[in-house]
């Protein structure tokens, strides 16, 4: 909102300079204004002007021609040919030397540069989006910046205001990556960044979040299972593993013999048995044992509004590791608690517990490991035995994945 709030009050072509504190989402704000500009079509090129020597700034900005000097082998285009009718974004332009500003004074004023080398004028069309930390009103008074230079930056001055944050702000500027990223992985994100023992900021957390889903071929667990049968009394202990690979879908390799696969769906489990080689069909709602977990996984509950997050005892987690809680607020049969451990140096789950009373006590703990992906191509190659039946109640799409 605060981007696009910006986007409409500047000028299509107006300089734009955005002031706030690291963390506060500044590139994200820049990158929403090009999107909502005329110039969304053609690029947006990200410069962060910190990492410029000053030695090269001509040659990075404007380019330059073959043998203009030492190293120069072939000709270069520069930044601004780059972006030509498009976006540049000067992050930390406050970082800019007095006498280098100057330098740009010419292509922001008359729209035209020189490559380093040559003579020939060049026009260009650009856009510039800066950003800085920095009091640049202040420094200007002080004598660091200089007015004349900095003045075209300053058509369009959009603040962005510091969030002090709290345990749970992260979660809920992250709620809507839960829509298309609903896997345990991203529920480990999301609730390290809630642990007191590790403040995160938004922006960061985000990217991370992108970054490894991005980046995690898949995801495996091991687990323990003990189901109680209410009427009986008995207990029945299955062990195995499972694994994640986008998008979500899971396949859970047992190690018992009368139990061979165990393949989880969005909508659907499937369990295939030695002795009649016939598939049942549960709901996942009757796994989870609790439709507002269930809302949850699939990215539709609201994490702050749905449910209670706390952290755990210190004496329950590990080295380096974070525990906390997960429960409904408002009581319902099936979740009663889900713990989460999260390992704080990797941001990865360490082990999650959840507990239910759907129809049987049915605790389930998980230990996850990121999972070779040769062995996640091997179990979703695996073919169910040919006579394996199906419910018919099981829908067209079900079977052909089955």
């Amino acid at each position: 909102r605060f981007a696009r709030s910006s986007a409409w009050s500047a000028p299509p072509d107006a300089n734009v300079l955005i002031y706030g504190e690291s963390g506060t989402g500044k590139e994200m704000i820049a990158r929403e204004i090009h999107n909502l500009s005329d110039r969304c079509d053609k690029p947006m090129i990200k410069i962060n002007c910190l990492a410029i020597p000053r030695e090269l700034f001509e040659s990075e900005f404007f380019g330059h021609a073959r043998g203009s000097f030492t190293g120069a082998v072939k000709n270069r285009i520069g930044y601004f040919q780059a972006a030509d009718g498009g976006t540049l974004f000067l992050d930390e332009v406050g970082e800019i030397p007095i006498y280098l500003q100057s330098k740009l004074l010419r292509v922001l004023q008359e729209g035209e540069y020189q490559r380093v080398g040559e003579e020939t004028v060049r026009k260009v069309n650009v856009r510039i989006i800066s950003a800085t930390n920095r009091n640049m009103h202040a420094e200007i008074q002080s004598g660091h910046g200089r007015r004349r230079h900095l003045r075209p930056f300053f058509p369009h001055r959009p603040f962005v205001p510091t969030s002090h944050l709290q345990p749970m702000q992260p979660i809920r500027l992250c709620e809507h990556r839960m829509k298309t990223l609903a896997t345990l992985v991203v529920l480990g994100l999301l609730l390290a960044a809630a642990a007191p023992a590790r403040a995160v900021e938004p922006a960061e957390l985000a990217g991370r979040i992108q970054k490894k889903y991005a980046t995690l071929t898949a995801f495996s667990a091991e687990f323990t299972q003990s189901i109680r049968n209410a009427a009986s009394g008995d207990t029945e202990r299955r062990s195995g593993s499972f694994l994640f690979k986008k998008p979500v879908l899971v396949r859970w390799e047992t190690v018992k013999p009368e139990k061979e696969l165990l393949v989880v769906g969005k909508d659907a489990v499937w369990d295939w048995f030695e002795e009649d080689r016939e598939a049942y069909r549960y709901s996942v709602a009757e796994v989870i044992s609790s439709k507002t977990m269930l809302r949850f996984l699939t990215g539709k509950a609201n994490l702050t509004e749905d449910f209670l997050v706390v952290p755990g005892k210190p004496e329950e987690a590990g080295p380096g590791q974070a525990v906390l809680q997960l429960a409904p607020r408002e009581p319902e049969p099936g979740l009663v608690m889900a713990k989460v451990w999260v390992d704080l140096a990797t941001d990865m789950i360490a082990r999650i517990y959840i507990q239910d009373f759907y129809a049987n006590t049915n605790d389930l703990t998980l230990t996850g490991v990121v999972a070779n992906p040769k062995l996640a191509d091997t179990l979703f190659a695996f073919t169910p035995p040919k006579d394996a039946k199906v419910h018919d109640n099981a829908p067209a799409k079900e079977r052909d994945l089955k």
